[in-house]
């Protein structure tokens, strides 16, 4: 029965151990995958700010920019077809009149 209880043991650990390094590779997979996305939404906005001369286009292109990555965060939290995102969305004007309805479901 010792025998048994041992081995047992030692099969718990190596399934923790796997479950937990498992959760730790997912966690870091997300952390990177986002900290590109801030990267990438900081640079297009850096760019846009500095070749763009006109301030009209420029503060449309920015809105852009920032709806998009607004849209990337949603949708990765599930959250991206929900009212609580289109007001969201509204409350700090990234989407206009009838930008909301015009966009495709699941993949705004």
């Amino acid at each position: 029965f010792n025998n048994g209880s041992d081995s047992l043991r030692i099969l718990s650990g190596f399934i923790l151990g796997g479950f937990l390094v498992a959760s730790v590779n997912l966690w870091r997979l997300k952390r990177t995958s986002y900290a590109a996305l801030c990267g990438s939404t900081r640079n297009l906005l850096i760019n846009i700010c500095s070749i763009i001369e006109g301030q009209t286009e420029k503060a449309v292109m920015s809105r852009w920019v920032l709806l998009g990555y607004e849209l990337a965060v949603l949708k990765s939290r599930g959250l991206i077809d929900t009212v609580h995102a289109r007001r969201y969305l509204e409350r700090y004007d990234l989407v206009q009149s009838d930008e909301w309805e015009r966009m495709v479901d699941g993949d705004r």
